[in-house]
């Protein structure tokens, strides 16, 4: 009999569910297949099921789920929480307190554990308990704002910690600790302020990183010259479903007698797996821990179909589909049924939220119709990388206050952002990397799957799929760390690297490992000994006096009168930039280049995010009567990229109007503010442009390095920037300002027209 059929048709399940919960005691929830016989059983014998709940919860560690103990067993596994309080402040679970443990013992920690494990919570809660300075490095800027968000939520009273999402040294006059959230790109900057810090901890986290071959380059280096330049600051690496977490040790040569590492096993949720049989039809219960557990006979029909179950507006659904075809608006296809019956959102606040959402992108302009927005009216989430970041953290807030119960995204949530659901819906079974990153990013996502809650029930989520052999095959993969850095690894002696992307990565990797890597300039030196050649500096010396022919860049940049120079402004930076490369750029990164300056300078003559997207729209929309098609538009690519040698539209010529157009304009402009102007061009102009000013003094340089630093060349605003408000918030609190330095910030006495959440903010930064 297969083990789901045997489970449902349990004659004594009591005895069953004791000898599980007795197992796990014994050998702790390391195994997944466990926590899955113990959701089954939750799901066909749940009054029985009742009776082990809270002894099962303990036994898993988790003892904040239980308040008050029932049993003696209870009372006397709490017992282990408690001393964990007694210790931390907090209820922590055994993984959570082996590693806080860890990382108080130890300089050097690396440690993996199953997502929804907490292991981040407790190496904050670490970075949170101690005094000096902490830096936290996160792989993308949606972390940097979950982690900011929580951080700031917990120290909200404390006028003694500034949280910065940036390497910057303001509000000097007050005496305080710092924590740093950075990506590994922006911690370069901190290495500036390394004798004005007192930095005890850098926390890894996500480290995982380490294994892209272009990301992984620059997180290598920044994990070097963090162990050299802050001797003794404890190191901790976090990753999720690593078998070797120790590689860290190695491959960044991390020697030291006080290092642990270890890879958590244990689970704290349990999934159930259901498959759609691709001859029948029908939808079976699968377990992909028991061999051919994909074949019928190891499985068990799920009765009435599993859709109906999903989508019955009582548990939430996410959709892992692919990003192409959310752009072709097919992704919809197989759900439109579902979702046409979902009730029209009606609570005020996530109308607000919405109206906030269509007035960031310009779809309150009739003109411009989002689908995104307008499936949020029916409690429906699109969720993607390219989605621009404000907006996306709405998208979050959105679902986690019970908005939405059904959520479309690509592999964004699989790379950390926290939000799970109760169903995984797998449309799509791409993913992209190698086969070791397809595994991870696999693993991630369907840790996603089933809530860890702070109620007194044992947890457990749904996973369904349409090939549960693929399935059942991937999940089984390990994951392991290469134990050495691709910094050490590559081989330059032949020419197999040329015309690959490490041939733009050669003299980066080669200065790390001669010593020629410049920290201050973050670059090696051969490439600023380029950027400060005669025909570097000619030509940055060009482009200052025609950004400033005119009264301010308005001026310079704005209009048809301006076609001829702005093209010029283009040929210029692109001299620059080539030369920093050391080759010329093929068809498709010239056209990107282009695009990103072209948005560049609308953003320098004033335009909001907004507008740009609206004058992007306009030129690509064709109309002819009633019948709209598109004009050619690049979509934007990271820089450089050596397999962009083409030039090529984001629309094809069979595009459905009514599934994309204004959001996909909206997408493809936030890719090239963040990925190539802020990612990929803003260090290079920055260094190049501090150079010039160093050795010509000429301030004008200094105010096109703020403009690419801070999107703006108004010294105000700049501070504020670098004290931490938002946008938004410098455009509600501006006039509000009496006086804002590097060492101080004062605010005027009445500040009573700002809103609730700004006056907060405000206070805070009183005395």
């Amino acid at each position: 009999m297969n083990k789901i059929k045997k489970i449902k048709e349990s004659v004594n399940p009591k005895d069953d569910i004791s000898e599980l919960v007795l197992e796990i005691h014994e050998k702790g929830p390391e195994d997944p297949s466990l926590l899955e016989s113990l959701a089954y059983f939750k799901i066909f014998h749940p009054r029985e099921f009742l009776f082990f709940e809270e002894q099962l919860l303990v036994t898993l560690g988790l003892f904040y789920k239980v308040d008050t103990p029932s049993s003696l067993f209870s009372f006397l596994m709490s017992g282990l929480g408690n001393t964990g309080k007694e210790k931390f402040g907090k209820k922590l679970t055994p993984v959570q307190a082996s590693i806080r443990m860890a990382v108080s013992e130890n300089k050097y920690t690396s440690i993996s554990a199953p997502t929804s494990s907490g292991k981040s919570y407790s190496i904050r809660e670490y970075i949170f308990d101690t005094h000096d300075d902490a830096v936290i490095v996160v792989p993308s800027r949606a972390l940097i704002a979950e982690y900011i968000k929580s951080v700031k939520d917990i120290f909200k009273e404390n006028k003694n910690i500034m949280v910065m999402p940036f390497a910057d040294f303001v509000f000097s006059s007050r005496k305080m600790r710092r924590i740093y959230i950075l990506t590994p790109e922006r911690l370069s900057d901190l290495f500036k302020l390394k004798d004005k810090l007192s930095v005890s901890i850098f926390f890894f986290d996500e480290a995982q990183i380490s294994e892209e071959k272009s990301r992984g380059v620059i997180f290598d280096l920044a994990v070097r010259k963090v162990a050299s330049e802050f001797f003794n600051s404890k190191i901790v690496f976090a990753h999720p479903f690593v078998d070797n977490p120790e590689a860290q040790f190695e491959k960044h040569q991390l020697k030291s007698h006080e290092n642990f590492h270890r890879s958590y096993k244990q689970h704290a949720v349990g999934k159930v797996f259901i498959h759609k049989h691709a001859t029948n039809g029908k939808d079976y219960f699968f377990s992909p821990y028991v061999d051919d557990g994909h074949k019928i006979k190891n499985c068990l029909e799920f009765e009435n179909g599993f859709e109906e179950f999903a989508f019955s507006n009582t548990l939430t659904v996410l959709v892992y589909v692919s990003k192409a075809s959310i752009y072709s608006g097919k992704f919809v296809k197989g759900f439109s049924n579902h979702i046409v019956k979902l009730p029209s959102i009606t609570d005020s606040e996530a109308l607000e939220i919405i109206s906030l959402i269509a007035d960031k992108i310009g779809s309150n302009d009739s003109n411009h119709f989002s689908k995104m927005v307008f499936l949020l009216t029916k409690g429906v989430v699109i969720h993607h990388g390219s989605i621009p970041l404000e907006v996306r953290l709405l998208l979050e807030e959105f679902i986690r206050k019970g908005f939405s119960s059904l959520c479309f995204a690509t592999s964004t949530l699989a790379q950390g952002v926290n939000m799970p659901f109760d169903i995984l819906w797998l449309d799509n079974n791409r993913f992209f990397g190698d086969e070791k990153s397809q595994t991870l990013a696999f693993k991630n996502l369907i840790g996603r799957s089933g809530r860890l809650t702070v109620g007194g029930e044992y947890d457990f989520g749904y996973v369904y799929t349409k090939n549960a052999k693929w399935f059942s095959n991937k999940i089984k993969k390990d994951y392991q760390l290469d134990n050495e850095s691709i910094i050490n690894s590559v081989d330059f002696d032949d020419d197999s690297y040329i015309g690959t992307m490490l041939q733009d990565e050669k003299e980066l990797i080669e200065s790390v490992r001669d010593g020629s890597f410049l920290t201050e300039y973050d670059m090696p030196a051969v490439k600023l000994e380029r950027l400060s050649s005669p025909e570097a500096f000619n030509d940055i010396r060009k482009i200052i006096d025609l950004l400033f022919e005119k009264e301010n860049f308005k001026e310079s940049l704005e209009g048809e009168l301006n076609s001829k120079k702005r093209g010029l402004l283009k040929k210029l930076f692109l001299n620059v930039y080539e030369l920093y490369l050391n080759r010329n750029l093929f068809e498709g990164e010239v056209v990107v280049f282009r695009t990103a300056f072209s948005i560049l300078f609308l953003f320098m003559a004033g335009k909001s995010f907004k507008e740009v997207v609206s004058i992007r729209y306009k030129n690509v929309l064709n109309s002819s009567g009633s019948k709209y098609t598109f004009g050619f538009l690049q979509p934007a690519n990271k820089l450089p990229n050596i397999n962009l040698k083409r030039a090529y539209t984001l629309f094809s010529s069979n595009l459905d109007l009514r599934s994309a157009s204004y959001d996909l304009v909206v997408f493809d402009t936030y890719d090239y503010v963040d990925q190539v102007i802020s990612f990929s061009l803003s260090n290079v102009f920055v260094t190049a442009f501090e150079n010039y000013y160093m050795l010509t003094k000429d301030d004008r340089a200094e105010d096109v390095v703020n403009y690419f630093k801070y999107s703006t060349d108004d010294k105000k605003t700049i501070m504020l920037l670098r004290y931490g408000f938002s946008a938004d918030e410098i455009n509600e609190i501006y006039d509000h300002i009496e006086y804002v330095s590097e060492s101080d910030i004062r605010f005027k006495k009445d500040i009573s027209s700002l809103s609730p959440e700004i006056r907060k903010r405000v206070e805070w930064y009183s005395t």
